[in-house]
């Protein structure tokens, strides 16, 4: 009986060796529906808290939402990742009521945030960030902006929380130098953070210093913030030059696309502008930037009831 019973718990111990080591090999190849099918198994046979976030990531990497957010009810999370990871796929799932509810909309207290580890104040910036992202979605404009501030002033690497604030227009003038002084003088953050911060204020208002043009400068993150610089000051031709280069060598800038339709219309571009939203329509049908650039296509035309049409698309 003894030796049946350390026979069992030896097979048992082999089974879960094999399903991580099979879950992990799947995950490395991203091949993340077969490392949903042996986690899943993993969980059910040992059951501890990071089998379940475990398997819950591979849901969200799998695009199976509803059973990831199903993992994180059953297993009741409780760790700020895990939390996070069901609030990324509640809002896939356009659940932000739930959403905000899971995550909480008050800062953490200073001297809980002050001793938490490294890796744990990056990933309550991030969770921060969703909580921006979701007040967004919900029309919160005031709270989308503090949690968004939140968020970089915890971790001023998040460079996609700054340009969320810059694109949706939720700080004045003030309030944008104002945040770039803070975050230059902040701990941890990059030089080349420092420059692109102090460059994106700039663009939005008369020049007050030379855009950097030489190395890294080159990239198109910073080639879009000089376009962005011509276009506020009136010189649309050399915008037109600057979003052309950019986009031929990066043509799913996130970004550009917007400023270089704008471009266009004002240089009346009427043939290129009918090529380029045909062209973001044919390959991007469910971006809302395609249907943007149709719309000011027939803005252009003066056919105004079909611009409305697109618009609202």
């Amino acid at each position: 009986m003894e030796r049946s019973e350390q026979e069992g718990k030896e097979g048992e111990k082999k089974m879960v060796e094999d399903l991580e080591r099979a879950t992990r090999s799947c995950m490395e190849g991203l091949r993340y529906q077969s490392a949903a099918f042996y986690a899943e198994k993993l969980w059910r046979l040992r059951g501890t808290d990071a089998d379940a976030f475990r398997l819950a990531e591979c849901y969200y990497r799998s695009e199976q939402y509803k059973r990831a957010i199903q993992v994180g009810q059953t297993e009741g999370a409780k760790a700020l990742a895990f939390r996070h990871l069901l609030g990324l796929c509640m809002v896939k799932c356009k659940q932000y009521e739930e959403c905000i509810e899971l995550l909480g909309d008050e800062p953490m207290p200073e001297e809980e945030f002050a001793n938490l580890p490294l890796r744990e104040k990056q990933m309550y910036a991030n969770v921060c960030k969703l909580r921006g992202d979701t007040m967004l979605q919900l029309e919160s404009r005031y709270r989308a902006k503090f949690w968004y501030l939140e968020a970089l002033y915890t971790d001023p690497t998040v460079v996609h929380v700054f340009e969320t604030l810059m694109s949706e227009s939720l700080l004045s003038a003030k309030e944008e130098t104002d945040l770039v002084r803070r975050l230059q003088k902040a701990p941890g953050s990059l030089a080349i953070l420092q420059l692109y911060y102090e460059t994106s204020v700039a663009c939005h208002g008369p020049p007050t210093h030379t855009l950097p043009q030489e190395g890294v400068a080159k990239s198109g993150d910073f080639q879009w913030k000089l376009a962005q610089r011509h276009y506020y000051t009136g010189e649309m031709q050399k915008a037109y030059s600057i979003t052309v280069d950019i986009l031929e060598d990066d043509p799913y800038h996130p970004y550009v696309r917007e400023l270089h339709i704008a471009v266009l219309f004002e240089l009346d571009k009427r043939r290129e502008l009918f090529l380029f939203a045909h062209n973001l329509v044919e390959n991007n049908p469910d971006d809302h930037i395609s249907w943007y650039a149709v719309g000011c296509y027939y803005m252009l035309l003066l056919n105004f009831e079909q611009a409305r049409r697109y618009f609202s698309k």
